[in-house]
């Protein structure tokens, strides 16, 4: 579930302490993300709490370091340090916990239904990740249930998990049925529902695919799920 991200090369007129990984917030410089390069001033390491100041700060220059607003925040990737000074690639926008997820989704890729990893985990798109991955819940229920193409979002789940005459059970008790079905009935109506009919904005990239892991437990769900005896 990657997204695209620019990569600016930061110049630091200083030794620096810093590691891949370290998250940054740049706050005075020359230079700025729509240039692709900032020879940084003044910045925070949000990973070590550290505010760091270079020797540029306060030399009378051609070009002088001015704020920079918003300020410039990403994720240090490869770093080439030389004498007096660091330089390192900072991935614009990208938090610990989003370089962390990357790492996640690799390590658990294989316990994720086969076609989630395919039509949904490396889409780049917020919107089609999640209609994709209630596209392919929705087709597993019509085919477990023999539903026609007719038959979609909340009525599908209702024909197929309504506690009293839906045509799949799971658990053993009327209250366990009536979960099943507020649980599907809920996904779609607050996570599919949205971006079928409008642009999403307010799911972050973890958010984004916290979803698509409710999407794979709803489809195990499913495959649990006994016809109901009439």
């Amino acid at each position: 579930m990657p997204s695209k991200r620019r990569i600016i090369i930061v110049r630091w007129d200083a030794n620096l302490q810093i590691s891949k990984g370290d998250e940054i917030e740049i706050t005075r410089g020359i230079g700025g993300s729509n240039t692709g390069s900032i020879r940084a001033s003044v910045m925070k390491n949000i990973t070590t709490g550290r505010e760091e100041r270079s020797r540029i700060e306060g030399i009378l220059m051609t070009q002088m370091p001015t704020d920079i607003n918003p300020p410039v925040k990403g994720t240090v990737q490869s770093i080439r340090a030389s004498s007096g000074a660091t330089e390192f690639e900072l991935i614009e926008g990208v938090g610990v916990l989003e370089v962390n997820l990357t790492k996640l989704i690799k390590e658990i890729e294989p316990c994720i239904d086969k076609e989630i990893v395919e039509r949904c985990i490396h889409k780049e798109d917020v919107e089609d990740v999640v209609t994709s991955g209630f596209r392919i819940l929705e087709e597993r229920i019509r085919t477990k249930i023999g539903a026609g193409l007719s038959s979609h979002g909340v009525d599908l789940v209702t024909e197929a998990f309504n506690p009293s005459n839906g045509k799949l059970v799971f658990g053993k008790t009327q209250p366990e049925q009536e979960g099943l079905f507020h649980l599907f009935r809920g996904a779609f109506m607050l996570f599919r529902n949205p971006p079928s009919h409008r642009f999403i904005e307010e799911y972050t990239e973890f958010e984004v695919f916290e979803i698509v892991a409710l999407v794979n437990l709803l489809l195990s769900i499913l495959d649990k799920c006994q016809t109901r005896k009439t």
